[in-house]
């Protein structure tokens, strides 16, 4: 699976963490691969490292959003939808949501893909 593989149709970010020491920036959001034939969003996580030129811009509202409770099944209360991510031919990532836009340069990224294994109430 591929970054250009995912579509974003009623997707949230669900958590995003930055860290300039290191040059990395993870981020774990909601999406849709369109090469899977079953229509149910999954959720992904993007690490990316040796993160440069950093021109992300964060609304002030964006930390509070994250801490607010998530639910894997959509029943949650958080607003910060994505619309758009993706890497260019000079490796700059793009990213366009609610709460949080821009760009950043990685070298390299990670793309996972979380499965629930079990759930207990």
């Amino acid at each position: 699976m591929k970054l250009s593989d995912l579509f974003f149709n009623d997707c949230i970010i669900v958590g995003f963490n930055r860290d300039d020491a290191r040059r990395t920036l993870t981020l774990t959001f909601e999406a849709y691969d369109t090469t899977n034939p079953t229509p149910e969003p999954d959720t992904y996580i993007l690490e990316c490292s040796g993160v440069s030129d950093d021109r992300l811009v964060v609304s002030s509202e964006f930390q509070a959003d994250l801490n607010r409770p998530y639910d894997f099944h959509g029943d949650d209360q958080r607003a910060n939808e994505i619309y758009e991510l993706y890497r260019d031919s000079t490796g700059v990532i793009h990213l366009s949501a609610d709460m949080i836009s821009g760009s950043f340069k990685c070298e390299s990224y990670r793309l996972l893909r979380l499965v629930q294994v079990e759930a207990v109430a």
